[in-house]
This record gives C-alpha cells, structure tokens and sequence, in this order.
C-alpha cells in the first residue's frame, strides 16, 4: 500500500469536509488500484478512484435494509430481479424509490455481496452469501473454549483469526458459522465480531437462525484491501454438551491452536481425518497440559499447516472431584 498525498476534501459520502489521502495498491493480477480515503473526527470512508463509493449506508439507510431482507429466512433466494427486490419491500412496509434501490444494488455489487449478470436484456442479482467458496484465507486460527460456568461445558467460545484477502477487490464481509449440541435462542449466544487490527467492533447480520445452527455475516467498518491481512475476533456464548468439538476451514491455515480453559480437571484428546475421509490420524500426544494462576487448567493443541478441509475433533473427559 502506497500513501501519494493528503489534503481537505469534501467527502463524497457524507457531504462533509475531511482530510483525504489518496492511496493505492496493487491487485493480485498486477494492475494498480487506486482509492481515496477521507477521515473525519468520529469515522472513516473509503471510496474506489472512478468508480461508486462502495459498502457504506445511505443517509436513508436503504442499504442497510436491502441486507436485512436478503438475510431473513422469508427470501433466501439465490437469484433475483429488482422487482422481486420492491416487492418485498412492499410487503414489508419498507419504503424507498426505484432509484435509491438501484444505487444501493450497484453498491452491493462492488462490496462483493451481491453478483450480477444479465440475460436477454433482463439484469439478474446473485446473493453471493450462498455460495460456500471464500474469498480470503484463513491464515491463522486460534480458537478458546473457556468453562465460564465451571459446569464443564466449556461453552465461551473465543475465536481470534487472521485473514488474508487474496481477491482481488476489497473484502467488506466474512461469513462464519456456528453449531452446537442443544437449542440456543440467537440472544443467549451474545455473539460479538471485532477488527482487532483497527480496534473497532463489527456489524452482524445474521443468514440463518436455527435451532442449532447460527450462520452470520461479518461487516467490516473498513474494507480489507487485496493482498492485506487483517486480524478478527468472534466471540458467543455456547454450552458443549457432548462433550465434543468439530472444526474445519475451508482454506489452508498456516498456523491452527485449540484451548480448553477449566478450573476443573478434564483431559483432551485429538483426531484429524484428512479431506478424502480416509484417513484417521490420532494427534493426543501434541496436546499439552498446563496450570494457570487462580487455579486454571488449559489444554492445548497446536499445529502448523492445516490442509483445507480437515477435520479436527477434540473430545475430552472430565475428572470429578473425590
């Protein structure tokens, strides 16, 4: 990333003045992208040289709107027509014009969110949150699963990851997924994402609301431009009961590590199954045990180079007291 220069601006996005850098980097195919970015006292927009201000709420939020109907389970489809989108928001009481809804479409598009294509002269939009493809790496995972409770539930769980946006065009959301062994309403889970690199909470959106399976999206206050990485957080609030763990990632991990945190004491053990299913490999003699001050004890597994979907699944046992 190259700063060429700062001055006052009018900003574009909020029609107000700001200090404004113009930046650029250089895309995965080698050809330059150059963008703008005006700082005010309370915020930060980003804006693409020559093209629409990407990925930031209109003034009347119609955006933020269009989000939350894509994501509700009443129209999870994966293909659809501007129409279809000012239908729904009929139903649902929600009022903007043609134009506010086709500025906020265009905008989604250049984010990512949304793909587009055109048949027979008819402009179709693609809810890209469907698809299961990522368009960044997970470069490092480290994941904490704390018995808050001391029920031997273990259910704080503490997600740290950094990713890498290896697109390229910036990356405005991440999409996570969480399971678990009994039904939890999504209020209990109080779930919270934070961009650790720039110290800023995330917005969430939630995809999918079942019983027991919760898929949100992360969006970024500020976009990960291609080539850079970024450190998140993800933090909610899930009972294990079984008492087991399953994780997979869909990308390659350079560096992976799991933690049991417990005042109780427990034993962990480890499996890896390659990503054909074939092959079984027991992985308990990495883990390490270890004792904290105010009596915490902490199992952890660690490991370099995560093949893309493997899967590690950590069971462990509770010792009861006598």
């Amino acid at each position: 990333m190259t700063v060429m220069g700062s001055s006052a601006r009018i900003c574009p996005i909020c029609n107000k003045p700001g200090s404004k850098e113009r930046k650029w980097t250089r895309k995965k195919s080698g050809k330059r992208y150059d963008y703008e970015v005006f700082h005010h006292e309370s915020t930060v927009h980003w804006v693409r040289i020559g093209a629409n201000s990407p990925g930031r709420v209109e003034k009347d939020d119609t955006r933020k709107k269009l989000i939350g109907l894509l994501n509700t389970t009443g129209f999870r489809r994966a293909i659809f027509t501007i129409k279809d989108i000012a239908a729904e928001f009929e139903k649902g009481g929600l009022t903007t014009d043609d134009e506010r809804l086709r500025r906020s479409l265009s905008k989604l598009v250049e984010s990512g969110l949304l793909l587009i294509i055109r048949r027979n002269r008819k402009v179709y939009f693609i809810n890209s949150t469907i698809r299961e493809r990522l368009e960044y790496i997970m470069k490092r995972v480290d994941i904490t699963l704390e018995d808050s409770a001391d029920e031997g539930t273990f259910e704080r769980h503490y997600f740290r990851t950094s990713i890498l946006n290896d697109s390229e065009f910036p990356l405005h959301y991440i999409q996570f997924r969480a399971t678990g062994d009994n039904v939890r309403d999504r209020g209990k889970l109080s779930f919270n994402s934070y961009d650790l690199s720039r110290k800023e909470k995330a917005v969430i959106y939630f995809l999918e609301d079942n019983p027991q399976l919760k898929r949100i999206l992360i969006e970024l206050r500020e976009p990960i431009l291609p080539n850079v990485e970024r450190t998140m957080s993800i933090e909610y609030f899930w009972p294990e009961i079984g008492p087991s763990y399953m994780f997979t990632s869909p990308t390659p991990t350079d560096f992976f590590r799991f933690s049991l945190v417990s005042r109780g004491d427990f034993e962990m053990t480890v499996t890896r199954t390659n990503s054909g299913r074939t092959v079984v490999e027991d992985l308990s003699s990495r883990v390490i045990s270890t004792t904290k001050k105010d009596n915490l004890n902490v199992e952890t597994f660690e490991m370099v180079n995560l093949p893309a979907f493997a899967v590690l699944k950590f069971k462990w046992k509770r010792h009861e007291k006598t």
